[in-house]
């Protein structure tokens, strides 16, 4: 538990997380266009670690079990991804070259219920809806393709990714390794004083970041698998593209859930005059009982209340994760938004200790507030 301290050893804590923060940011800046590869290498390191863990206490070394847990992530990475890829780029695809079919299909709904729509969207927004989806149909093709294209075969992007495939399980190894090694190290810099108190924050950081990482992640999967099996099996076209990055976006809270529902409700209508309201109801049915289940069952399981990370907080900060730092910032984010966390509610904890809040109080008033 984390202690009363008094305002030396506060100065000094505080000292020490905006150093740490400082330094960090410093270095994201410096080194932002290399250092995915490490991070995720340090992510990996440090989801893995606690397997390694059980395995040395099994009597393993802890190179043989690093060696074991990293090669056995590996395997089920590459296989997942080579069933993931191809059955992603086909739906892509396929897509880019019916967008503009698509977007006239949309255009001849929103036409055709002209009447119904006036009365909550206005005539100036029908207007713009459909001036849009004209003017853009003969061109949705060309930039569906230039997307894919370059994706593909970018050569920036390829070497890139080299180098994230070779470095990444490098990083990993040694981290896994050295994990121990490190964790020494890092506690023999704290400041003496207030090594006890920030131990503990440590270990709440802990706490919040492997409960929410750990758990996202899985049900981010489960999700991913649910609505492509799901929306595919309804009927829904490019159902399982719109499932995979539906689960993938799940890391943000509501966001996962919304984007199954738009590229639903988007498909289903554009199947209406084909297949009838079946696919579109069905679709909805099967979004409808996951977030049942997810909200009710697998999120309080798997993550729990007990991480502490409010939802909000979460999206403000994968957000901005994203805009300062690309994809780098979006891993970057949970734990400092974590750390953010932990340091606002110490900071709260000790404020309701202080003299300056508990002035004035009688005795066994403040006690109370204490407690």
């Amino acid at each position: 538990m984390v202690t009363e301290i008094n305002a030396l050893s506060l100065k000094a804590y505080l000292t020490f997380w905006c150093g740490a923060l400082a330094v960090l940011f410093f270095g994201l800046w410096l080194f932002g266009d290399i250092l995915l590869p490490f991070v995720v290498g340090i992510a990996v390191a440090y989801l893995l670690n606690p397997v390694v863990l059980r395995l040395t206490r099994r009597g393993l070394s802890r190179q043989i079990a690093t060696i074991i847990i990293l090669a056995l992530f590996l395997i089920l990475m590459m296989t997942g991804l080579s069933i993931l890829i191809p059955l992603l780029v086909r739906e892509m695809t396929m897509l880019a070259e019916a967008m503009p079919d698509i977007a006239l299909r949309l255009r001849t709904i929103i036409e055709t219920q002209r009447d119904h729509l006036r009365p909550y969207i206005g005539d100036v927004a029908l207007a713009d809806i459909v001036g849009a989806l004209t003017n853009n149909a003969g061109q949705t093709l060309n930039v569906g393709r230039g997307m894919l294209t370059g994706l593909l075969n970018g050569g920036q992007a390829a070497l890139g990714l080299v180098a994230f495939v070779a470095l990444m399980p490098i990083v990993a190894f040694f981290m896994m390794v050295e994990w121990p090694n490190i964790v020494r190290a890092i506690d023999g810099l704290l400041p003496r004083k207030s090594a006890a108190t920030i131990r503990d924050l440590f270990l709440e950081l802990d706490r919040k970041i492997s409960g929410f990482v750990r758990g996202q992640i899985m049900v981010c999967l489960m999700l991913a698998i649910y609505y492509a099996v799901g929306l595919a099996l309804v009927g829904v076209d490019y159902g399982a593209l719109i499932g995979i990055v539906a689960g993938v976006l799940s890391i943000i809270p509501f966001i996962g859930s919304l984007t199954a529902l738009a590229g639903s409700i988007i498909m289903g209508l554009v199947q209406v005059p084909v297949d009838g309201w079946v696919v579109l109801v069905s679709a909805l049915a099967v979004i409808a009982v996951g977030q049942f289940v997810e909200g009710n069952f697998i999120t309080p399981r798997i993550v729990g209340d007990a991480v502490g990370l409010h939802p909000l907080w979460i999206i403000f900060a994968l957000l901005s994760g994203a805009s300062l730092g690309g994809l780098l910032g979006m891993f970057v984010a949970v734990p400092v938004a974590a750390a953010v966390a932990v340091v606002v509610s110490f900071a709260i904890r000790q404020y309701k200790l202080s003299n300056y809040y508990l002035e004035g109080l009688p005795h066994k008033a403040a006690d109370t507030q204490n407690k």
